[in-house]
């Protein structure tokens, strides 16, 4: 009698040995293999099978007289090459060591080439001169683990090296015996800048996803069982349930259910409880402990990640787009299903529950062992610092979070990309050293341009700043794009409230760092300044301005003055010195309270604005009943004090008074704010008031749209909203949204 195959964990599945799951990537990889001049990619989260896919198909190619070649890049090639040529040559010694000749053989080639080279040109001299020629079979050469060259700076060389290769094959002969195969972790598109990897497809992409519940699945574990003690298809598809087909966890259930021997899925239940403990707490498996570690090892860029993953258990919309969930992905804690986010199986959210998310964003907001960067104080720095003692010198605690921005790039080669880590960030900045005692910089999520900050970030920002508030720090200092700024900052100060009794500075820049005469240097040196002032509020520092977050506003994309407060004075002058208008800032409430975090935001918000010729029907759909794509409030902004057409066919008061009825919440703002009342002495101005909308006063664009999504996402928590009528619902949204101001935003 055979033996049965054995539940592997961990490692390339050895076949015929190991049991092994065939999925339809098998028929897509022996697809693309016996095509000649063929270019895959394998990619797919860490313990799903990549390797081992294509180990289980190297017979079949040496069947075909096919030569694989593997190479693992990242041990094989390393990270130490100097140059895209040295690189290319380091490859070629590793193929060389697969194929069992001498180097010189391969490299030979190369050794004629400056060191500048471009990667093309090495790469091409390597394969038509080097293994094409001492390799006269079809080769399919595997590049394991490729991911490792994005840490590279002439990553992009190597990508562009590629798609000359691929012209190469396109127009000549000499390349029709190779075929590459990339295999690693993220898709080839997602390396290096725009238009090295991602203008158009280099690879046909093969994702290694985890097992489904099919039958020909559950009768390949079955492979794992003897004959006479194999058990209920329901014990196997138990398995699945809970390991949610991710192939490492499946492969530890079963072998421990064959130790077992689980014969009803009840068994597996109980095998599952002794493996691994609630919310991370005690008993664990390999595959878990190493999804934590890795989310710790990333620093601050985790916080982002935990905080979608954090929105997916509560089931909110905005987790499926988070920028954290790349993360998530990556990391292999959670899978997309269409265009959503899921976790994976039901021991993946007994292990990573809501317990264990609140112990790591608090671990993640107060450990950043790696993107944490202090900055030191060496001998120049005490210089400055002794220069200015008679200024009282540097002294305090502040964090700098960097979200991206013109100010939160950096120059790398010839060109300005976002920073591979804080660190990189913080090199750019090393004398605010002379502004305080120790300066924390930090990388909430991937350095982004403002335009692609959204309400996920907003709350990733405002809960990050609430979790450390007790840590010592007198201000936080937030580089932002200039675009959003106004945005993102009043999110941040309806979050945090009134409490707030410590200044939170967004700062951003005109020009990159790299400018000398610029004000990027400038103006975050200023922000820290600013940061170590007693102004409890959220502001932004731009030019020689401070101003109130929720009064600001862009004005102008060039000038280093960027930024105004058209409805309240600047909160400080900057000059020589830092001139504080204690009699502007917000008064503090009486009663010291800790700050009450409320940090959700509602979607589905439709801004209108006001145009001549803008026709109303456009919108129309958005408020149908049960439409998918169903608005939950409506903000006109006008082109002045709040006038909205009035006459037909461009009548938008039919719209305003329609949302009224259906129980949308309507706003009426505009783009420069009125002084206060003025909507009043116009009668266009009246007209969608008397229809149900609600007027903004004097709020900024930006202060009124985020406040109002602000005051619906409470609202609509309120068990009874749904049941209200219009003229109620109105009053609650109206009561909070211009009844008092929280902040000072009016």
């Amino acid at each position: 009698m055979r033996s049965p195959l054995r539940f592997q964990v961990g490692g390339t599945l050895m076949p015929g040995i190991s049991v092994y799951v065939k999925r339809s990537e098998d028929r897509q990889f022996l697809d693309w293999a016996v095509e000649k001049k063929g270019w895959a990619n394998i990619y797919g989260v860490r313990t799903n099978g990549k390797s081992s896919l294509y180990a289980q198909h190297l017979s079949t190619l040496q069947a075909r007289r096919i030569k694989a070649i593997t190479v693992d890049v990242a041990a094989q090639v390393g990270y130490t090459p100097g140059t895209a040529r040295d690189w290319v040559f380091a490859l070629g010694e590793a193929i060389s060591a697969e194929l069992c000749i001498e180097s010189r053989l391969l490299t030979g080639p190369l050794m004629g080439l400056h060191s500048h080279a471009p990667a093309g040109t090495a790469l091409e001299r390597l394969f038509v001169d080097g293994v094409l020629e001492h390799c006269k079979e079809r080769i399919v050469l595997v590049l394991d683990e490729y991911d490792c060259i994005r840490q590279q700076p002439y990553c992009d060389d190597l990508l562009f090296a590629i798609r000359h290769i691929q012209a190469l094959q396109a127009r000549s002969k000499l390349l029709d015996r190779l075929s590459v195969c990339l295999v690693g972790l993220q898709p080839l598109a997602r390396l290096g800048t725009p238009g090295a990897a991602n203008t158009s497809p280099i690879a046909i992409p093969i994702e290694v996803l985890d097992f489904d519940k099919t039958p020909e699945t559950v009768n390949s574990l079955m492979a794992g069982f003897e004959a006479d003690q194999r058990p209920a298809s329901s014990v196997l598809r138990r398995v699945l349930e809970l390991s949610g087909g991710q192939p490492l966890i499946t492969m530890e259930l079963l072998r421990k259910a064959r130790q077992s021997r689980c014969l009803r899925p009840a068994d597996v239940d109980r095998v599952a409880r002794d493996l691994v403990a609630d919310s991370g707490l005690g008993r664990d498996l390999q595959l878990f402990v190493a999804i934590e570690q890795a989310l710790v090892n990333e620093g601050g860029n985790a916080f982002a990640a935990l905080s979608a993953y954090e929105s997916l258990l509560q089931q909110r919309r905005e987790a499926h787009s988070a920028p954290g969930a790349d993360l998530l992905l990556t990391c292999g804690l959670v899978r997309r299903n269409g265009d959503r986010l899921e976790i994976k199986g039901e021991l993946f959210a007994r292990r990573f529950d809501n317990a264990w998310v609140q112990r790591m964003l608090s671990r993640t907001a107060s450990g950043m062992e790696q993107h944490r960067g202090k900055v030191a104080s060496d001998d120049l720095a005490r210089g400055r610092t002794r220069s200015r003692s008679s200024r009282g010198g540097p002294k305090g605690k502040i964090c700098v979070i960097n979200t991206g921005g013109t100010l939160g790039m950096v120059e790398r080669g010839d060109k300005v990309v976002p920073p591979r880590d804080a660190d990189e960030f913080k090199g750019y900045f090393t004398s605010l050293a002379s502004v305080a005692e120790e300066i924390e910089f930090i990388n909430l999520f991937p350095p982004r341009d403002s335009i692609n900050v959204f309400p996920d970030q907003w709350r990733t920002i405002a809960r990050y700043i609430h979790n450390r508030r007790n840590e010592g720090f007198q201000g936080f200092v937030v580089a932002h794009g200039t675009d959003t700024m106004a945005y993102s900052a009043s999110a941040v100060a309806f979050a945090l409230g009134p409490q707030l009794r410590f200044p939170v500075v967004f700062t951003g820049a005109q020009t990159t760092p790299d400018v000398v005469f610029g004000d990027a240097h400038v103006n975050l040196y200023r922000a820290c300044e600013v940061a170590k002032k007693p102004i409890p509020e959220v502001v932004i520092s731009f030019g020689n301005f401070v101003y109130r977050a929720v009064r600001a506003q862009k004005r102008d994309d060039r000038r280093f003055d960027g930024f105004e407060s058209p409805t309240y004075p600047p909160l400080a002058e900057i000059t020589g010195e830092i001139n504080v208008r204690q009699e502007l800032l917000r008064p503090l409430p009486k009663k010291i309270v800790d700050i009450e975090l409320r940090d959700e935001f509602e979607q589905s918000v439709l801004i209108v604005p006001q145009f001549p010729g803008l026709e109303p029907d456009f919108f129309e759909h958005l408020l149908q009943n049960g439409s998918s794509q169903q608005c939950i409030g409506v903000i006109v902004q006008t082109l002045g004090a709040g006038n909205v057409t009035s006459e037909s066919p461009y009548s938008f008061i039919p719209f305003v008074a329609r949302a009224y009825r259906q129980g949308i919440p309507v706003i009426v703002t505009s783009q420069y704010p009125p002084d206060p009342g003025t909507h009043t002495k116009y009668t266009p101005a009246q007209a969608p008031i008397k229809a149900g909308a609600i007027h903004a006063g004097n709020m900024t664009l930006a202060a009124a749209v985020v406040k109002f999504r602000w005051v619906l996402a409470q609202v609509r928590k309120r068990e009874d909203w749904l049941n209200m009528g219009p003229a109620r619902k109105k009053e609650l949204v109206s009561r909070l949204m211009v009844g008092k101001s929280v902040v000072g935003e009016f």
